[in-house]
């Protein structure tokens, strides 16, 4: 990521600076301007210190251009996000809070600033004044660090305390992420367990410690319609324990999708096939895993036992996620 952000000034090194250095220590050595013995042709002097203030003029010049490409970036973005605010004032005064709150968020997050995002989602998502889509696509900007147009200077990297705070966030509200008419995700991790930059392993613990607490949510008929397997978070559970570098997130995942697994064993093996399906249930016992997660898993096993649970009402009509997914 960093290579790709700063290719500029390591264009500027490796095809001006170097070539430039590698030249300048040729022609000092075939001039004899080394040598212990004898006095410096005044031709070669010349010659050579020609030579560098052509090298030195043509660097400063390229240097003066990418900072003026830097610059001119950042002001684009500024007249962009300049709109946006101009645009959030100019909202009817009949408004919702949410939607003030939603467009204020966005463009916190669009600014990059991700710390003061979350210091307003808190409280904002604490008293229902902003809606679980907004909230899930904030986070997940923050997470995968595709919020700001993030430019050359170290300052604006990725945040790793946003990311964590965000993550817990999450966790923390997971139980509003599902209602009757659907469930709100951060979109990368709707279908995909991937995202450009690396998480932490709280973050990964955070985001599954979501899942399961949305599964705990609803009933077995509303995540199983007609008894089929819903593609989320199957999915990204057996995405999860087939590709994360983690084994113990490998083992945490494959403990949460075993409950999914044992409401209905023969149509999962069908839709996930013999041996992904094996090779899950293996790596459910491969590592010794903390107790929240058997709690977890066992809660789901029980609850999803009975096919008609009391107290539930249950729907009968495939739930359409509300925020960048597929019908389960």
């Amino acid at each position: 990521m960093r290579i790709r952000r700063n290719w500029p000034y390591l264009a500027l090194l490796v095809f001006v600076a170097l070539p430039l250095l590698w030249i300048a220590g040729a022609l000092a050595a075939r001039s004899g301007m080394f040598a212990f013995q004898g006095t410096v042709d005044p031709e070669q002097v010349q010659v050579f210190l020609t030579f560098v203030g052509g090298g030195l003029a043509t660097a400063a010049t390229v240097f003066g251009a990418l900072l003026t490409r830097e610059h001119n970036a950042r002001e684009r973005r500024r007249l962009r996000l300049d709109s946006v605010l101009r645009g959030l004032e100019s909202m009817p005064e009949e408004a919702s809070v949410q939607s003030r709150v939603a467009g204020i968020l966005s463009t916190m997050v669009l600014l990059g600033q991700e710390r003061v995002a979350l210091r307003v989602l808190e409280p904002a998502w604490q008293s229902g004044n902003v809606d679980a889509a907004t909230a899930t696509w904030c986070i997940g900007q923050i997470i995968t660090g595709e919020g700001a147009d993030r430019d050359y200077l170290e300052g604006d990297r990725t945040d790793p305390t946003a990311v964590n705070e965000a993550a817990v966030l999450l966790r923390e509200h997971s139980d509003k992420l599902v209602d009757s008419h659907g469930y709100y995700f951060p979109g990368h991790f709707l279908h995909e367990w991937t995202t450009k930059t690396p998480l932490p392993l709280k973050v990964k613990d955070n985001i599954l410690r979501s899942i399961g607490t949305m599964l705990r949510c609803h009933d077995r008929r509303w995540w199983f319609p007609d008894g089929r397997i819903p593609i989320w978070p199957t999915e990204v559970l057996m995405k999860c324990v087939e590709r994360d570098s983690s084994t113990s997130v490998q083992a945490s995942a494959a403990l949460l999708v075993a409950s999914l697994y044992e409401v209905n064993p023969a149509a999962f093996r069908r839709a996930y096939g013999v041996r992904r399906t094996d090779g899950m249930l293996a790596r459910a016992q491969d590592e010794p895993l903390s107790d929240d997660y058997v709690d977890l898993s066992t809660e789901l096993r029980t609850a999803w036992s009975d096919p008609e649970p009391s107290g539930h009402t249950a729907s009968h009509h495939p739930h359409r996620p509300r925020h960048r997914g597929r019908k389960p």
